[in-house]
């Protein structure tokens, strides 16, 4: 699934385009981080990812069997929230999951499929991943608003969605993601964009921007 730099650029560039409107924008962003702060829990496990991206019902984590209950439960879950005070971290929190369901439709789930027999051997995606977080550096050196993002994010408060997240790991995550994954990283060039071509680039950007206007108005 997409890495945080995409997560928030997508979201950012949701907001710019006036897809949706948010009142507090740093709300908004950090919502689009939460579900993957799970990653910060000390005795994290893969299957958590199901509870906090909403995933119940529909299969085991990275392989979907159910994207349209996949959807309902994002939807369900705006529903629930729907009088939390913080509604721009609620509505945040729905994009990424939104654009991991993007994600999952446009590429992840055809590039498994047409890849069934390395996911039999135990492969596992690894080149999927790895030309996904290669762009996600790329999106970080290259996006216009990136700084203003790092400025949003830093002014962003966390919450606890019980259940799901909590507000403290949400907090690591932050400042992993502003201070540590980013810096003094390495940039490779000419990394293979096979799977994630141009084309399915802008697909995924252009599909998740049409999902955020229809369901996070």
């Amino acid at each position: 699934m997409p890495f945080p730099m995409t997560h928030l650029a997508v979201a950012y560039d949701c907001i710019c385009q006036n897809k949706i409107a948010v009142s507090r924008p740093e709300q908004f962003l950090l919502g689009a981080l939460a579900p993957d702060s799970v990653h910060f829990r000390p005795n994290y496990e893969k299957s958590m990812k199901k509870t906090s991206h909403l995933f119940e019902g529909c299969g085991e984590w990275g392989v979907t069997e159910d994207p349209d209950l996949w959807y309902k439960n994002i939807m369900a879950f705006l529903e629930k929230w729907k009088d939390f005070p913080e509604q721009d971290f609620i509505r945040g929190y729905a994009a990424h999951v939104l654009t991991d369901w993007v994600n999952d439709r446009v590429a992840w789930t055809p590039y498994r499929e047409n890849t069934r027999e390395e996911f039999v051997q135990g492969i596992d995606g690894d080149s999927f991943h790895r030309e996904m977080a290669a762009w996600d550096y790329e999106i970080y050196l290259n996006f216009p608003g990136r700084a203003e993002i790092w400025k949003l994010l830093e002014k962003a408060e966390s919450h606890d969605i019980p259940g799901r997240i909590v507000g403290k790991e949400l907090n690591d995550m932050k400042t992993s993601v502003l201070h540590e994954q980013y810096e003094n990283r390495e940039r490779k060039e000419g990394y293979s964009n096979t799977i994630w071509t141009p084309e399915r680039k802008k697909c995924f950007w252009e599909k998740a921007q049409e999902v955020f206007g229809q369901a996070l108005v």
